[in-house]
Formats: structure tokens, sequence, C-alpha cells
């Protein structure tokens, strides 16, 4: 009888074993053979960099007696370190410490052997790791973790993408399906549940877990601060104090926003997505615990994949902005972040944009009727962004984009209202692009045709440079293949200016306007 148990216990656990040996660790190990950090080296071992045609090296530049009006700046407001656990995840071993050198022109050396150097060192920079990540790893190092709590911290310091998937996508939740009777690319409100603190694997285990993360969390932001201050030169390198509020949402969407502090008079602790369910509350909690002598701004990236959420009139959570919501909105977030590796933030076609520019480094098709994620909607993108407020208001906008100042002498035609094509071009065997072609200053004075006093509009400038090699040709070239067939080998790298908004109301302050306007106009 008792042998009987005994061989059906064993049996048991050998089932058990087998389970997880099948459906975990084998797909875990699959992962990190494929994309682990011990890949880098062997890929990189591939790379010949002699075969292609690089920019040499670069001093900073400082002007002897700056103009505030005038100078410009070149800088990075959204840097991940290590902190942030999905960066170690994938691999990322470099810290704090590590990026400042950077930014200062300092070589570093990646997992795989890779030296990596800026051709320029930067004016500016500000780590902003995420918020929902400080303090849970703090304590990984401790000798005495409860067995539970090892395999937590093994699970959050495991450099291998499967585990960010696997711990992400509950995070994230799950698409519920849209209405289809309503229009493609709208968004639709949604109510959501912030997770709760806690949530994290390392935070779970051992007694008093969730109060020492919380602990650690205002640990980790003052080590934020004390290395900003560290590594501040003025003149050289101003270090922006920040990090990123990141909540979730499904298949794989972001609704993150990076905050800026104006000083090193900051808040006791970094406000993150476990603390307040919307962006709304965001703003709210940093004007209550900024204190005197302290300001901020935030900024959104990556409107692209939040499915609709970022212009659109919701919160996450599914609240609808009121007046004080968008005057709050306008104090607190004046930037929106363009253009990132995820895809080009600017405009869609096919979403409410015209020009064939808008088609550049899209990741998304325009959405479907029904379809809430992984597509591209209207409140997307930064330009329809800039049309809310306008639509609020002429109920409908209208948008022209047109050529005003060419390179090489060239004008714009008439007939199309764009520059000639000035002949430049890209070796591919090389990445080495046309010497000589294109201006390094580009002036000129230009009148809108269909200008209207009384009607509401605002203007960018959009700059476009003469093609160079796409990151992925870089690497075809460097592993002696030819470019990737299915994206474009090269690109035209893009600046884009701030707005210039024409409000009719406020030019003329006697007129009264007999519609109540909308702060987001």
């Amino acid at each position: 009888m008792f042998k009987k148990i005994g061989l059906g216990v064993v049996v048991l656990l050998l089932v058990a074993i087998g389970f997880v040996w099948v459906k975990l660790l084998i797909p875990l190990q699959a992962s990190a053979d494929k994309n682990g950090p011990e890949t880098a080296a062997r890929d990189y071992a591939l790379q010949d960099d002699s075969k292609l045609t690089l920019p040499a090296p670069q001093a900073a530049i400082y002007q002897a007696a700056p103009n505030p009006d005038m100078n410009l700046y070149w800088g990075e407001l959204h840097l991940h370190t290590s902190e942030s656990f999905d960066a170690t995840l994938f691999g990322n071993s470099l810290g704090i410490e590590d990026a400042y050198r950077f930014a200062k022109g300092e070589p570093l050396t990646s997992a795989g052997g890779e030296v990596m150097q800026l051709s320029r060192p930067l004016d500016f920079v500000a780590i902003t790791d995420h918020a929902e990540g400080f303090g849970t790893r703090t304590h990984c190092d401790s000798p005495d973790l409860s067995l539970g709590e090892r395999a937590a911290c093994w699970l959050a310091n495991e450099p291998n993408p499967m585990i960010f998937q696997t711990l992400t996508k509950k995070a994230r939740g799950i698409a519920e399906p849209g209405d289809p009777s309503k229009p493609a690319g709208v968004y639709q409100q949604t109510t959501r549940q912030p997770l709760k603190p806690g949530s994290f694997p390392t935070c779970k285990f051992g007694n008093g877990a969730l109060e020492r993360c919380y602990k650690n969390a205002s640990t980790d932001w003052a080590r934020f601060v004390n290395l900003a201050d560290k590594y501040y030169e003025p003149g050289e390198l101003t270090t922006l104090i920040g990090y990123e509020f990141s909540p979730g949402m499904p298949d794989q969407g972001k609704h993150h926003r990076n905050v800026i502090f104006r000083s090193n008079t900051v808040p006791e602790r970094a406000i993150s997505s476990l603390d307040v369910p919307n962006a709304i509350e965001l703003w709210k909690g940093l004007e209550a615990t900024c204190g005197e002598d302290c300001d901020f701004m935030t900024m959104p990236h990556n409107p692209n994949k939040a499915w609709g959420l970022t212009y659109s009139r919701f919160t996450w959570d599914g609240q609808k902005y009121g007046e004080a919501d968008w005057r709050l909105r306008q104090r607190r977030e004046p930037l929106a972040e363009i253009f990132q590796i995820k895809g080009a933030q600017e405009c869609a076609l096919g979403v409410g944009a015209t020009d064939e520019e808008c088609a550049f480094a899209q990741v998304f098709d325009p959405c479907q009727p029904g379809e809430t994620t992984g597509c591209a909607f209207e409140t997307g993108f930064v330009r329809q962004g800039l049309k809310v407020g306008l639509e609020l208001e002429q109920g409908q906008t209208q948008e022209k984009v047109v050529d005003i100042a060419c390179a090489d002498g060239l004008t714009v035609d008439p007939a199309t209202g764009r520059c000639p094509d000035n002949g430049a071009s890209v070796d591919l065997k090389s990445c080495s692009f046309s010497p000589g072609s294109g201006a390094n200053e580009l002036k000129t004075v230009w009148h809108d045709p269909d200008y209207d006093p009384d009607q509401g509009a605002f203007y960018y400038v959009r700059v476009l440079m003469n093609p160079t090699c796409r990151w992925s040709s870089y690497d075809a070239i460097r592993l002696g293949r030819k470019p990737d067939p299915r994206v474009p080998a090269t690109i035209r790298e893009r600046a884009w200016t701030s707005p210039i908004w024409l409000d009719p109301v406020r030019l003329d302050p006697v007129r009264r306007d007999p519609v109540r306007r909308d702060p987001a106009s």
C-alpha cells in the first residue's frame, strides 16, 4: 500500500518536473541561445567595420558668448540603463555612471565586445529609467534571502527576452474587442484598473517584502539624484534629473511619459503608475510633492503604440478630460517625443495626414473597424494631437504641406509645390553618401497665401536631410550581406520645429468669441 503511494508520488513529481522542463526551462534556454547576451560576442565577431565609411569623432563645440535665443544644443531625454528591469532582461549590463560617461564622449564596450562612442559629446542628458522598477531589485544582493526571494531575484535579473514577455503580458492585460460600428482608428473609451503595489515578483516573497520595496524605491531615487549632481559639469554637460512613468497597455502597447525636473530640487519619491491611475493624477501628485523651487515637465513618447490614447479625450483608466485637466496638461506637458526606434510619430498616411513624408518609418497599418490594438490611430500621432484643440473649437480641420526652401540652389516647383531632386545618393557598398550636396544652412521668408486672420491655425517646419544608410543597411554591410529588401535601404533623417500657434481671439483682444474655447487650442 505505502509502496504504491510512494510510487505514485514519485510519478507525479517526475511529471511535474517534466512539465516545467518542457513548458518553461526548454523555451527559456532556446530564447537565451537565440537572443541572450552570450550571443552578442558571437554576432559581433561576424561584423567588419572596415567595409563602412563612418563619421570621424568630433569634439564638443561651445560658443564663447552663448545666445539663449539662438544656440543649438544636442542631448538625450530618453535613456535607460540596467536600472530598468526590461533593459536588464534584454541584456544591458551598463549602469547610470556608464551612461553619463558615454554622454560625455567616452567610449564604452558592450557585452559583446563592441566599442561604442558618440561622434560628438552631448550637451545635456536625462537618464529616465522606469520608476515602477525602483526598489524592486535593490535587495537582491543580500546574502540572507529565502529560496523564494532568490528565485524571484533570478527571474528579474536573468537576461532573457522571454522572461520580459512573460512578466509583462499579465501586467498589461488583454485587449477587449472594439465596437466595429464606430469609425475605424478612433479611440474608444476603456476602463482599466492599475496594478497594485507589490505586483513585481521580488516584492511578493518574504516578510515585509512590499514595505522593503517601497522603502528601497526612495533609496534608489535618491541615488539617481546624487549621481546626476555628481556628473553635472556647468558649461560642459547638463545632467537633468528624470524618470519614466510607465503604465502598460495590451499587445506591447505603451502610454509612457518621461518626467524631467528643472533643477536638483525634486520630490523625495518618484511617483509611478503603481501610485496613481493616470497622467492627470501624476501631474497633480507631482505638483503636490514638488515643493518650493521645484519645477517639472512631462513628455509622452511612443504615441503610435498607445493605441490612440495619447491624444484622445480620455485617460488611461477611462476618465474624460475636463477643462481644468486640459489646462493642467497644457502647463505640464509642452513637449512630445516625435521619433524613436519604435517608429515615426509625427503623422501617418491614412489616419488624418496627407503628405507623402508621413509614410516615413511607419510600423503599423491604419486601423480597421473594431481594432483596438496593433494598428495606427488618428490620435496616435503628434500632428493629429495638434489638431485636437482646433477640432474642439473649426469641428473640422484641414492641412496643407508645402516646400519652402531647397538646397543646392534649387527652387520650389510652382506646379508641384515641391523641391526638385538634388541627385544626392548613397553607395550601398560602403554607406558613403554624396559629398558636397545639400546645404549646411537654409534661410527663407514664407508667406501663407491662404492665411485667414479669423481662423485658428498652427505651423511647424520639417527639415529633410540627404539620403543616408538605414541602420539595417549598416549592419548588412558589416556582415557582408545585401541590405534587407523588406525595408528601405536608405532613409532621410529629419528634424522638426515646435509649432507656432495663431489664435484670432488672442491676437485681437477686442474680439469676443461666441463659442467657449477649449484650452487645448
